[in-house]
């Protein structure tokens, strides 16, 4: 009942995606039950012209829900960031993600820009975080 409520609050939104879409992004743990117990952030888009969901947020690491993480294995929304605009396809997503099977230590995080066509993400390109390691000179300044 809650993702529906929130779902139509989003459709009295302005637009805010690819001319006709609201994206909705849901974070905090808001939706348990959608996004899963330990999901922190998830999301759908909405066509406005015919009010219904026509997409999760696009599949990365197998998921297409976001379990960012800070070093020490707490889940933090704070690492997600999408960046999307009212009269462009393109999505960019900035996050860490771990498969659908849980398995933390097969997290990834990454930049990466698709595109939304019928319905449908296209990655277009992707890459590794950066970080920011301090002077260590055999630090890793990239997230797997």
């Amino acid at each position: 009942m809650k993702w529906k409520e929130l779902i139509q609050n989003a459709l009295l939104r302005p637009v805010n995606f690819s001319g006709h879409y609201v994206i909705y992004i849901s974070k905090k743990g808001e939706l348990p039950e959608e996004c899963g117990n330990d999901g922190w952030v998830c999301g759908w888009i909405i066509d406005k012209i015919n009010g219904k969901v026509v997409s999760e947020l696009p599949d990365f690491n197998g998921n297409t829900k976001y379990y960012s993480t800070i070093d020490n294995g707490t889940r933090s929304p704070d690492l997600f960031d999408a960046e999307f605009y009212v009269k462009n396809s393109m999505l960019w997503v900035r996050g860490q993600n771990i498969p659908k099977n849980g398995k933390g230590n097969e997290g990834r995080c990454a930049n990466t820009a698709y595109n939304f066509k019928a319905n449908t993400f296209i990655k277009l390109f992707s890459s590794k975080c950066e970080v920011d390691v301090g002077s260590d000179p055999d630090a890793d300044h990239y997230l797997p």
